[in-house]
């Protein structure tokens, strides 16, 4: 800290291991357990829907499935608030 900082000033630099910020940290170890992700479940399996089969690798499914959660998480509470303004 110089003369010029003032008393609440935080010195540049991260506040994580060795001067990295956590937020990079954190972004590395996510992008490193999402490629781990990807090659343990590259491998193909057959899907039955109901009127289809179809042949796909299992990271699809694991991401068809996150977005169809983030979709409801998102449509819910629209929803919701749509029958409460109904009412």
């Amino acid at each position: 800290m110089s003369a010029q900082d003032g008393p609440g000033d935080k010195p540049k630099g991260g506040g994580g291991l060795g001067g990295f910020s956590w937020r990079a940290i954190l972004l590395v170890v996510l992008g490193i357990y999402a490629l781990l992700l990807i090659i343990t479940n590259s491998q193909r399996v057959k899907v039955h829907f109901v009127f289809v089969t179809a042949r796909t690798r299992v990271i699809f499914l694991v991401l068809v499935c996150i977005a169809l959660g983030f979709l409801i998480a998102w449509l819910m509470p629209r929803i919701r608030q749509r029958g409460r303004d109904g009412k």
